[in-house]
């Protein structure tokens, strides 16, 4: 499934559920020793949630306890909550998120993404539209795990019984 099937596929799955409102502040990651300070170009604001799928229906789950690593950053959070991201120059790992409630657990792997959209349309303007979009986003070498205030959902499961 390439990327924009899965974000269409993100869309639909959350298209019925109501948001719950993020009322602690972000949630500060821990930078890890490794990385030097100038990979650090900025900060996003995504929003981590944690959903089930129940009776067909998907209900967020507040109050999840997750934790989240890569090669180059580390925290934990309570869900729904507002993370504050770095922006890398070059690219980082994948960041590997864990979520659990005393029923429920979850696990998702979020991909780097480089900053910036590049559109086009089917025309041959377009087209080539899209190819230099594409050019100056790849040029930039910027690279986050979300834009600010979009939604990165874990999907959870009944744990199994022990």
């Amino acid at each position: 499934m390439n990327k924009f099937h899965a974000a269409l596929a993100a869309v639909v799955v959350l298209a019925g559920c109501e948001a719950a409102e993020v009322t602690q502040p972000p949630v500060e990651v821990s930078i890890k020793s490794t990385v030097p300070s100038e990979r650090i170009l900025g900060f996003t604001e995504p929003v981590i949630r944690a959903y089930v799928r129940k009776d067909g229906n998907q209900s967020e789950i507040i109050g999840a306890r997750c934790t989240f690593d890569s090669a180059e950053i580390s925290g934990d959070l309570v869900t729904p909550a507002i993370v504050r991201m770095p922006i890398f120059k070059r690219q980082p790992t994948t960041l590997r998120m864990a979520c659990a409630t005393p029923e429920l657990a979850g696990n998702r792997n979020i991909g780097p993404q480089l900053n910036g959209t590049a559109v086009g349309g089917a025309s041959p303007a377009g087209l080539v539209v899209g190819l230099v979009t594409a050019s100056i986003v790849a040029a930039q070498d910027k690279w986050s795990y979300g834009a600010n205030n979009i939604g990165i959902g874990v999907q959870m499961e009944p744990k199994a019984a022990e």
